[in-house]
């Protein structure tokens, strides 16, 4: 067995804070996958929730069996069987649909959770603003932690499954069996998405809706569908966030390999105050929304339309590297009309290579350049297919839009026989038919390409699908460090700082700010190397970018509070000019060097400082530093409500903090209550220094993004055998050393796993190195985790193994986990003995020669 691509290869999950459960799989897996459905409630009444609900289960082609159970009669209703109890089933139901009246849905639950019922759906429908929800909500939490079971609802509308004909859906038609899982919050888009996916040859491997969110939400069925082996793409339309830590971290977990897209009501200020006026939810300001999104890699759509489309692009076709599109069209008018809106999308237009050019008219694209695109002659297929195919292999493009017009002299069928016979697997291709009521063989078009009904669409689809690959790629590349974030003196000191501010109930002076910015590395007057107190800078014309004074340039940067994402980053313009640029970028914290340049990026200014920064004018990285440090400053202290810097002065010589104000909560805001961010921060208390047996003195700390390349060096000096011993078998040092392999040690999610290093510091030199490193993976579907380790062979023999194993195990306890589990080989004594040493017990499969060591906590 290779440990290592079993670990890679299970999906992993996050522990619900909000009701202190590991989310169980095994219980939602039975509300997707059960062989008895039992409904409570149901009724004989035509029109009734009920009767709805039943006739949809017994009439979908369910493979299971379905019964209702109700005391209070015998007859049969729509020929399902009738019993008294659970516990005169004639087999036990793993799922339950309630369709009570909302004063009966509690006494329901309760009758699910004492027969051992595994997931219950709560189709009922309650009032949220209703004084007595919150005391439902409080009581049916109660039960599920004591039970283990899981409830989607109340107000669930869907919850189908149609590769097993499951359909416990009132008033909706069963969809085909496919690839797309659907998560929704309410009913009002259920019908529209279902007839898309009718019209579009579209199905999908769930369906359901989630609506009060009391239990199950969307982190847990994000987990649940990433595992899923028969769900490529997950589509979600939202209203409000619950517990946002668990979405956003199990989002972050599957976007990488599933596309996950979605559709989020509130958009416009009128629209949140109109969806915060029925809500028990806080409605958070849109950009921010945005930023969390992008920051975990999922695509945020504006329309239906929109969702439908690039869902579609996506499942299909690979996503292109970057946002350079060639249009190729046997029409002009279309091809400018692609053009122009591919534009102003944001995308960038790359004309056919002057080789297609015979046959090819030059038909200026918006911004005036000449774009071939309009293919000329007798209307035959020939010219098109070869300009085609000659886009498709040009290395200067990321993609290929097709549009195909009918005209008098065209002919559709041959082009179309010829694209589906192209192989265009080395990047997207997506195809726009306009003016066609029919397609020639409509059915293998639609499997083989993106099919989209205008050039807009089109335009917006490839544009949302870049970006798609752009914010995974921020995610995962490889950041510099600009900020120590293992040294926990700076947390400490200016943690003492805040915390007698507060006592007084008061801000930070100057003084005090001034300190606070400078322990986190953001030079302030009079404590900046070579500057006066008193210093002056001049403002930034980010516009031309060019200096309107001899000393430096302007910028602000700062954070606020958000109701649901607590710390929020912001960057802008500063000094003079701050009035014409109002725009704020807005990123989450905690931030490294990529996220942070990706924050600059966005800036409409962003082309005025890359031309200051070519000249030499200033340094854009120490923009990136104090953005990076800043962020690491406003998550370790959520006491900080407010943080502005205005100006941040830009030079050659760094960045400067000429004046700043720090707002605190006040004394009456508990610990608790303070405002945290939706991801876990740098794990600052696991970090110590530790004396190895041979008496050196090393750090073991939490891993970070920022240590790829150390682990790079670190697996260079293993030998084949520690490898071996390691991975089951072996394994090569590229394959270890692959910027893919190693994102899944170095960008951990702290609330799935954790990764500890031992670093050595050289004495003379100062050079980092790693000479060991332990993971804990939390395991899906259950309580327990899986614990590794490897040691640099020259360390070996030192103690590294025993106490990174050590320490992990106490990570293991303060996560509230049951089980610590490992696997190691029969000749691998030192590491058995590390085992038996900590109080596992092992086992041994002879099978394969491998020793099972578990440690109940």
């Amino acid at each position: 067995m290779d440990a290592a691509h079993a670990r890679a290869s299970v999906p992993r999950f996050v522990r619900d804070p909000a009701h202190d459960l590991f989310g169980e799989g095994g219980a939602i897996d039975a509300m997707f996958h059960p062989k008895t459905v039992a409904v409570l409630g149901a009724t004989s009444q035509p029109g009734s929730l009920g009767h709805q609900a039943l006739a949809a289960l017994s009439g979908s082609g369910f493979e299971g069996s379905v019964v209702v159970v109700d005391p209070g009669s015998q007859a049969n209703t729509l020929g399902v069987p009738v019993y008294p109890s659970f516990q005169d089933l004639p087999t036990k139901a793993e799922l339950a649909v309630v369709v009570t009246p909302s004063s009966g849905v509690f006494g329901a639950v309760e009758q699910c959770a004492a027969a051992g019922v595994r997931g219950v759906a709560v189709l009922s429908a309650v009032d949220t603003t209703d004084q007595h929800f919150s005391e439902l909500q409080r009581n049916v939490c109660q039960l599920l932690r004591q039970s283990r079971m899981r409830m989607i609802g109340p107000g669930c509308c869907a919850l189908m499954n149609p590769s097993i004909g499951l359909n416990a859906s009132p008033n909706l038609p069963m969809p085909v069996p496919g690839s797309v899982a659907f998560i929704g919050q309410s009913g009002s888009l259920a019908t529209a998405i279902l007839d898309w996916g009718r019209r579009r040859i579209v199905g999908f491997s769930a369906f359901v809706s989630l609506g009060a969110l009391v239990d199950v939400g969307w982190g847990n069925l994000i987990d649940y569908f990433g595992s899923d082996t028969k769900t490529r793409t997950i589509l979600i339309h939202m209203e409000s966030i619950v517990n946002m830590r668990s979405f956003l971290s199990a989002a972050r977990e599957v976007a990488l390999q599933k596309p996950i897209i979605v559709i989020k009501a509130g958009r416009t200020e009128e629209a949140a105050r109109a969806f915060a006026w029925h809500s028990t939810c806080t409605v958070s300001d849109d950009d921010v929304l945005d930023a969390a999104l992008r920051r975990v890699g999922v695509l945020r759509v504006a329309s239906v339309e929109d969702l439908f489309h690039t869902a579609d692009a996506l499942s299909k076709e690979r996503r292109p590297e970057g946002p350079r599109l060639t249009v190729v069209s046997n029409a002009c008018g279309p091809g400018v009309l692609a053009a122009d809106q591919v534009a102003r999308e944001g995308g960038e237009i790359v004309a056919l290579p002057t080789s297609a050019a015979a046959g090819v008219m030059a038909v200026p694209d918006s911004t005036g350049t000449a774009t071939p695109m309009d293919i000329l002659g007798d209307g035959s297929s020939g010219p098109f297919l070869e300009a085609v195919e000659t886009a498709i292999q040009d290395p200067s493009n990321d993609g290929v839009l097709l549009v195909l017009v009918p005209q008098a002299m065209s002919d559709p069928a041959s082009a179309v026989q010829g694209l589906l016979a192209m192989d265009h697997a080395c990047k997207p291709v997506l195809l726009c038919l306009t003016g066609s009521s029919e397609i020639p063989q409509e059915q293998e078009v639609h499997a083989c390409f993106p099919v989209l009904p205008t050039v807009s669409a089109a335009a917006r689809t490839f544009n949302h699908m870049w970006h798609y690959s752009y914010n995974l790629k921020a995610i995962y590349e490889t950041p510099e460090l600009h900020a120590e974030v293992t040294e926990r003196a700076l947390s400490q000191r200016v943690g003492e700082l805040i915390a007698a501010a507060r006592r007084e109930g008061r801000d930070l002076a100057e003084r005090e700010w001034k300190e606070v910015l400078s322990v986190y590395g953001i030079a302030t007057v009079g404590r900046f190397a070579g500057e006066t107190k008193g210093a002056t800078a001049a403002p930034l014309d980010v516009n031309t970018g060019a200096a309107t004074g001899p000393d430096g340039y302007e910028l602000q940067i700062g954070s606020r509070n958000d109701p649901e994402f607590g710390p929020v980053l912001w960057f802008g313009a500063g000094g003079r000019f701050a009035h014409m640029w109002v725009h704020r970028v807005v990123g989450l914290p905690p931030l490294n060097a990529t996220l942070a340049r990706r924050m600059l990026e966005r800036s409409p200014f962003f082309g005025g400082l890359q031309a200051l920064a070519a000249r030499g004018a200033l340094n854009l990285t120490t923009v990136d530093a104090a953005l990076v440090r800043l962020s690491q400053l406003v998550i370790e202290h959520p006491s900080i409500k407010d943080l502005q810097i205005d100006p941040l002065v830009l030079s050659p010589a760094g960045a400067l903090a000429l004046d700043a104000r720090i707002t605190l909560h006040g004394p009456e805001v508990e610990e608790h209550d303070l405002p945290r961010s939706p991801f876990r921060p740098y794990p600052l208390q696991y970090v110590s220094n530790w004396t190895t047996k041979p008496g050196e003195t090393i750090t073991i700390r939490p891993i970070r993004a920022e240590d790829e390349p150390l682990m790079v060096a670190f697996h260079k000096r293993l030998s084949e055998d520690t490898v071996y011993q390691r991975y089951f078998q072996m394994v090569t040092v590229g394959r270890r050393t692959a910027h893919d392999a190693l994102t899944r040690i170095c960008f951990v999610d702290y609330d799935r796993e954790m990764v500890l290093v031992a670093e050595r510091r050289d004495a003379h030199t100062g050079e980092r190195s790693i000479i060991a490193l332990a993971d804990l993976t939390k395991l899906y579907n259950t309580k327990k985790a899986e614990v590794a380790v490897v040691v640099r062979d020259d360390c070996q023999r030192h103690g590294l193994g025993f106490e990174l194993i050590r320490r992990l195990v106490d990570v293991a306890r303060d996560e509230r986990l049951e089980n610590v589990v490992a696997t190691t080989m029969t000749e691998n004594r030192g590491m058995c003995a590390v085992f038996r040493r900590l109080g596992f017990t092992l086992s041994i499969d002879p099978g394969d020669d491998t020793v099972e060591a578990e440690l109940t906590l």
